[in-house]
C-alpha cells in the first residue's frame, strides 16, 4: 500500500504502479499484480482487472485495498484511507502473530498433560512395585488407564480443531 500510494501521489498511471508493486512485492501478491499489470496492457479495462485482482485476495483487507485502487482512480482524495488501512493491516498482523504463540504454547502444554500418565506410571511402579498390581487388577487402576487414553483421544481431537482456527 505504501508503494502504491508513493506511486500515486508522483502522478504515475496505474500500469506502471502495478509494474512498480509487481517488482518490489514477493509472491504470491507480487504475482497477482504482474497478471494485472499484464492485463492492463493488454488492453482489459481498468474495472475488470481490478475486479479480477479482487477477487485473487482471500482476505478482506486486500479486498478493500482494491477497492479502495478502485475510488482512487475516480477520486484523489481517497488516497488519505491508505495509511489508516496500512495500519488496521499492521495491527491485524500482530495480533495473528500473538494468537498463533499462544495457541502453540498451549497446544504444547496439553501435549504434555495428556501423556503425563506414561511417565507417571513408569515412575510409580518403578518406585512401588505394587503399582502395577494396582493398576492391573483394581477398579480404579483400570479406571486411570482408561482415562489417560481418552485424554490422549480428547486431545487429538481438539489439537484438529485449534489447527483449522490458527
Amino acid at each position: 500500500m505504501k508503494i502504491y500510494c508513493a506511486e500515486f501521489v508522483q502522478g504515475k498511471p496505474l500500469q506502471k504502479i502495478f509494474l512498480t508493486i509487481s517488482h518490489r512485492i514477493g509472491n504470491p501478491v507480487g504475482k497477482h499484480f504482474s497478471d494485472a499489470y499484464f492485463d492492463l496492457v493488454t488492453g482489459a479495462s481498468v474495472d475488470d482487472v481490478l475486479s479480477k485482482l479482487s477477487t485473487k485476495f482471500d482476505n478482506h483487507f486486500g479486498k478493500m485495498f482494491v477497492q479502495l485502487i478502485r475510488q482512487s482512480q475516480k477520486d484523489a482524495n481517497v488516497i488519505e484511507l491508505f495509511p489508516e488501512l496500512t495500519n488496521n493491516i499492521e495491527e491485524h498482523i500482530e495480533i495473528t502473530r500473538k494468537n498463533e504463540s499462544n495457541i502453540s504454547v498451549e497446544r504444547l502444554q496439553a501435549f504434555i498433560l495428556a501423556l503425563l500418565p506414561i511417565p507417571a506410571y513408569i515412575l510409580m511402579a518403578k518406585a512401588f512395585p505394587e503399582t502395577q498390581e494396582f493398576i492391573r487388577q483394581t477398579y480404579y487402576g483400570r479406571l486411570v488407564i482408561i482415562l489417560s487414553f481418552i485424554s490422549l483421544f480428547v486431545f487429538i481431537i481438539i489439537d484438529r480443531f485449534i489447527r483449522r482456527v490458527e
